[in-house]
């Protein structure tokens, strides 16, 4: 018991060390051409002095820019710059207004609208194009963020953009969505395709890059979509991507709500500080891993990661 608690202790002083100080901006991003305006909250180290890692972030249905503030101010002091972006169309705006009564059917029409899905994929390359040109023009950005190791993570409906951004097909055969400047995946609570039929595994086979899937035993459908939704149907796309490296996470009793964070419309409030302590340390390993091409991170989160987990969560992984 003495020796695990001194290990315990000597992991706390080595994250500490690790960790640096950082702030946050917001700002909107114009895209002209779809006469679309983005609003972005980053986070990012301070001061910048080194060449960073960018993670950009995708909030679910209902969300906004603040969502899953916990993995961003984590990641950015662990030398992160993170744009957490807010989707108009399929963001708080579509809820804030409405009679309680009404809030959820005006997010299940949200759901429904094929312009607000076209939208939120097509505003990942957007930015994805835009933090490019921060790096080569932006006073505070400029020659700070690291091009060629960009990642992705999302929530829900953030989730779907991500994999979508990384390759997952629309209907099976839509792949101009993808992103190929992004080089790893975080979804959290993700799903798999709607509607879809025959193999499931052909919507993934455009993925490349690898992915972590993070879910819960009590992960269920908030809209109530499908009164029989089994929350183990989260896990499907990690067992049919056969195209990547893939990761799973399965957090014993954590629910919907227990991974966006704030700034989304929580339909439960459960104590969350053990899952977002989870989803922390694999994200980092795991972006450490295929961003920085830290050996020794993607072997800790291989091998060791699991010895943290209470025992009736879950962890594996594929190459």
């Amino acid at each position: 018991m003495q020796k695990a608690f001194f290990t315990t202790l000597l992991l706390l002083a080595a994250t500490l060390a690790l960790a640096q100080q950082f702030t946050t901006d917001t700002f909107q991003l114009v895209d002209v051409q779809r006469n679309r305006s983005i609003p972005c909250k980053v986070y990012m180290p301070q001061p910048m002095t080194g060449i960073y890692p960018v993670i950009i972030f995708s909030h679910g249905l209902g969300g906004s820019r603040n969502a899953a503030t916990y993995l961003g101010e984590y990641l950015t002091a662990h030398g992160y710059v993170c744009f957490h972006l807010q989707h108009p169309g399929s963001d708080e705006s579509v809820w804030r207004d409405a009679a309680p009564s009404e809030r959820i059917s005006t997010l299940k029409s949200s759901l429904l609208s094929p312009s607000n899905a076209i939208n939120r994929f097509e505003d990942i390359p957007f930015v994805v194009q835009q933090i490019d040109e921060m790096n080569s023009s932006n006073n505070l950005f400029k020659g700070h963020l690291n091009l060629n190791a960009i990642g992705m993570a999302g929530h829900s409906y953030g989730a779907v953009s991500t994999m979508v951004a990384c390759g997952q097909k629309l209907a099976g055969r839509i792949s101009r969505f993808a992103v190929p400047e992004i080089k790893a995946g975080l979804v959290l609570s993700p799903s798999a395709p709607q509607n879809a039929r025959g193999d499931i595994s052909r919507y993934y086979d455009g993925i490349q890059v690898p992915l972590l899937h993070i879910t819960g035993t009590k992960d269920g459908d908030p809209l109530n979509r499908k009164q029989d939704f089994d929350p183990a149907e989260r896990q499907q796309p990690y067992y049919n991507i056969t195209t990547s490296p893939q990761y799973l996470l399965v957090l014993d009793g954590a629910n919907h709500a227990s991974f966006g964070g704030s700034g989304s419309m929580r339909l439960s409030l459960p104590s969350n500080d053990r899952y977002h302590e989870e989803v922390n340390k694999a994200a980092l390993a795991f972006f450490d891993a295929y961003l920085k091409q830290d050996g020794a991170q993607q072997k800790w989160l291989k091998v060791d990661f699991r010895k943290s987990l209470d025992k009736a969560d879950k962890f594996e992984y594929k190459q």
